[in-house]
């Protein structure tokens, strides 16, 4: 953010850079306004600090370009004709804010990304990560802050997350990634949300073909193949490959097409094995897995059949506990009801008098019979 610009915190080797931006910054006079731009990485119109890439990409030697680790770092960028205009912007309108972040609008500009573009638009297409090194050359004591080694490792490994100010893309505008730049052909465009006139509003990235007809256009390069034919012996392979090394193109022969057709075979076969190895091993693996989700499945099924038997049998047993303590306390009940009538006195006469009366009318019955 643009208000954060007083925390920031140099190292030794930009201290000084750091200490001219302060007074600057503090400068006071009258009808005098200063400003400071905090540039990303410039590239365009030739190049510099992306010289190194441009032109390995462009001999095809070597064929990868170099990204530094793993290349997820962040490098703010900006062409050299929008830091200009930038410039001529902030002469012609200043604005309130003194410390101005001079970066185009890519949209998430890692290292990897922009030497890939590169390797896309002037070279193999390729790209292989490096070692970080371990340390760079000293920066000499005299040497001033406009006068520092570019080293294009220490810019390419830069980490810093910043968008361009305000004045130049509007909160509201929401830059793509996609095509050339928004100024059209040339880059000479209408004026874009904020009356800026961009020439690659959207980075390296996404105007690769531009920076190239820049970069071949400044270094006067112009693409040309060359075949040498003859008959055997008679110095083909001499000749191509002096004009190989007078021009700095690539010198192929034929062998070495063929070398390379035959590695090429071989790196497919080698893939298309790889690939049905590994369908192989995939299916195996998927095979096992449904096996063994059969298996728990199975075994799950079994522990619940055996839960609900053990859940029945043991209701089974409660019920029949059940049962038969009610056959026992009915028992009870009927032997408590039989002694407590044997032991009823009044019960015991009715019961003994009633059978005296049987006795007697039996006695009576037999007299009337004689």
């Amino acid at each position: 953010m643009e208000s954060d610009y007083q925390k920031r915190r140099a190292s030794a080797e930009y201290a000084k850079i750091k200490e001219v931006e302060d007074r600057v910054l503090t400068f006071k006079k009258e009808g005098v306004k200063t400003y400071v731009i905090s540039a990303g990485v410039l590239y365009g119109l030739g190049e510099a600090i992306f010289n190194h890439h441009f032109e390995r990409a462009w001999k095809q030697d070597p064929q990868k370009l170099p990204i530094v680790g793993e290349g997820k770092n962040f490098v703010p960028t900006i062409h050299v004709k929008d830091l200009a205009r930038m410039v001529k912007k902030i002469f012609e309108a200043p604005p309130e804010t003194k410390y101005i972040f001079g970066i185009d609008n890519t949209k998430r500009p890692t290292q990897k990304k922009l030497i890939q573009a590169i390797s896309d638009g002037i070279g193999t297409g390729l790209a292989e990560s490096i070692d970080i090194p371990m340390e760079y050359a000293p920066v000499h004591p005299k040497q001033t802050p406009l006068n520092l080694h570019l080293d294009w490792k220490k810019f390419v490994m830069l980490n810093i997350k910043a968008v361009p100010s305000k004045i130049f893309v509007p909160e509201s505008a929401d830059g793509g990634e996609e095509g050339e730049g928004e100024g059209g052909e040339g880059g000479e465009g209408e004026g874009d949300e904020g009356g800026f006139q961009w020439h690659c509003k959207n980075g390296l990235a996404a105007n690769i073909q531009r920076v190239k007809e820049e970069f071949c256009k400044e270094r006067g390069l112009k693409p040309f193949k060359i075949a040498i034919s003859g008959k055997p012996c008679s110095g083909k392979s001499f000749y191509a490959a002096q004009l190989a090394e007078h021009y700095g193109v690539p010198h192929i022969h034929k062998e070495q097409v063929l070398h390379d057709i035959q590695n090429w075979n071989k790196e497919k076969e080698a893939e298309y094995m790889h690939r049905q190895s590994e369908k192989a091993r995939l299916a195996a693996l998927a095979e096992e897995r449904a096996i063994e989700k059969a298996r728990l499945e199975e075994e799950e099924r079994q522990a619940e059949l055996i839960r609900k038997e053990e859940e029945k049998a043991r209701r089974k047993a409660e019920l029949g506990s059940e049962n038969e303590e009610e056959a026992n306390e009915s028992a009870e009940e009927e032997n408590n009801i039989a002694r407590a009538e044997d032991s009823d006195p009044e019960k015991k006469a009715a019961e003994e008098g009633a059978g005296g009366n049987e006795e007697e009318g039996a006695a009576g019955d037999s007299k009337d019979d004689r």
